[in-house]
C-alpha cells in the first residue's frame, strides 16, 4: 500500500506529486510515465490548467480507485451518471 500523505481533520488527503505508479505507463516516443509529475507534465500540453479530484472514501489511502482525476467537470458528471450519481469531484489548479 502507499502512503500518498497525511489527512488533517475534515480535510482531504495531501498527495504527494512524487507517488510513483505500480507499473510504468507506457506513452508515445517510447517514454514511460512513472510518477503523477512525469503524467503531469506528460499531459499538461493537452491537459487544461484545472483538473477535477473525486476522492472515494470507501478506498483506503494508497488503493488504485482511492483517487479519480478528470480533466473536466465535463468528464467527471459523465463518470459520475455511470458508476457513481452521488459522487462530487472539486477543481483543483495544476501548480508546476
Amino acid at each position: 500500500m502507499y502512503n500518498c500523505g497525511s489527512r488533517a481533520k475534515n480535510k482531504l488527503p495531501v498527495v504527494s506529486w512524487s507517488l510513483r505508479f505500480e507499473e510504468p505507463i507506457p506513452v508515445s516516443g517510447g517514454r514511460q510515465l512513472v510518477t503523477l509529475r512525469d503524467a503531469i507534465r506528460h499531459f499538461s500540453k493537452t491537459v487544461p490548467t484545472t483538473v477535477w479530484i473525486y476522492v472515494d472514501t470507501s478506498k483506503e489511502v494508497g488503493d488504485v480507485d482511492h483517487l479519480k482525476v478528470f480533466a473536466s467537470q465535463d468528464v467527471a458528471e459523465a463518470r459520475f451518471k455511470e458508476n457513481d450519481p452521488e459522487g462530487v469531484a472539486f477543481e483543483y489548479e495544476v501548480l508546476e
